[in-house]
This record gives C-alpha cells, structure tokens and sequence, in this order.
C-alpha cells in the first residue's frame, strides 16, 4: 500500500470520528436540556398546585373569621336592644 493512501484513509476516518463524537455530544446534551425542562414544568406544576390550595386555605380562614366576627357583632347588638 501507498502511504500517501494510509493517510488520506486516516486523516478521513479521524474527520468522520470527529463529526460522529460531535452528533452523539449534540444528542445527549439535547437530551438533557430537554429532561431539564420537563423537570421545570413539573416544579412549577406543582408549585402552582401549592399555591392555589393556600390561597383557598387563606380564604377559607377569611370567611370563617368574617363569620364569627359577624356572630359577635349580631350578639353585642340583639343584647344592646
């Protein structure tokens, strides 16, 4: 074999190897970004989730605090009658 051929052959395998690395590279980090988000919309899913079950806690904690204070006032006026 020509020597010139075994390095045409080589420097061309050695191309074709640095591209195949940067696919593969390009493809896991792909995936990993997209891992990432899914993770994220989760978070903020379940955040979201949290937030509106306090948020109907606090008013729940709102009326019944209205309530009574109503209870009270109603009281103190039938007494002051």
């Amino acid at each position: 074999m020509n020597i010139e051929l075994v390095i045409i052959i080589a420097a061309g395998v050695g191309i074709f190897m640095f591209f195949l690395g940067w696919v593969v590279s390009t493809k896991i980090g792909q995936g990993k970004v997209a891992n990432a988000e899914k993770l994220a919309e989760k978070i903020v899913s379940e955040a979201e989730k949290e937030a509106a079950a306090l948020k109907n806690q606090k008013i729940l904690e709102a009326k019944d605090e209205w309530y009574k204070q109503k209870q009270i006032f109603e009281k103190d006026t039938y007494h002051q009658r």
